[in-house]
């Protein structure tokens, strides 16, 4: 087996190595440009992924929490101008009708981004990452590696409006019963008032 080391690498790096390696980081995804954002900075990766998909890509080699507002930002470019970004990169196979992406790659994600990500009505993957060398090698190694997003809380349950929906929520076999019986008694009532002694 052959022994390696970790290494730290500057941003400029990090682009090149997402760049050059796009397939490292997820199956499929093809380098399309960088960019120049106006107003917005230099977007660090624009990809196009295997369903044709036009995403967007932030890149960082600090954890970050501002990694999100920044993707979003270019999110937000991308989006904007989806046309005509698939008008001129037309020979990427980038499909403008297709769901937009943001990939944020970085050593690590807090909780605090995670969970802001599980909220936000946007295709957001996480990719951390680490660069090896192999001894007697030069050669930087970048390992790529998803990380889940947890999906949202569900909203509580709506209040029904129909009685028997209700009726699920009863586990105690007992209370089921006597809930039965009081039901099928309930058309024999009449009409007068009823008092029920607490």
């Amino acid at each position: 087996m052959q022994k390696y080391k970790s290494v730290e690498i500057t941003e400029s790096q990090l682009e090149d190595l997402a760049r050059t390696g796009s397939e490292m980081i997820e199956e499929g995804l093809k380098y399309v440009d960088h960019k120049k954002i106006p107003g917005n900075g230099q977007m660090d990766a624009l990809f196009v992924d295997r369903g044709n998909s036009i995403v967007a890509a932030e890149l960082n080699i600090v954890e970050d929490d501002n990694l999100l507002l920044q993707g979003l930002d270019y999110y937000n470019y991308v989006a904007n101008n989806i046309e005509a970004l698939a008008h001129i990169y037309k020979n990427d196979g980038i499909d403008p009708t297709k769901s937009i992406r943001l990939i944020l790659i970085s050593p690590g994600f807090s909780q605090t981004l995670t969970n802001r990500c599980r909220y936000i009505d946007a295709n957001i993957s996480l990719y951390t990452y680490k660069c090896i060398k192999i001894d007697g090698s030069e050669e930087v190694i970048p390992i790529f590696s998803e990380t889940s997003i947890p999906k949202p809380r569900e909203a509580p349950r709506k209040e029904s409006d129909h009685f028997e929906d209700r009726l699920g929520y009863l586990t105690n076999q007992e209370n089921k019963e006597i809930l039965a019986s009081l039901l099928s008694d309930l058309p024999n009532w009449g009409n007068d008032p009823i008092l029920i002694e607490p």
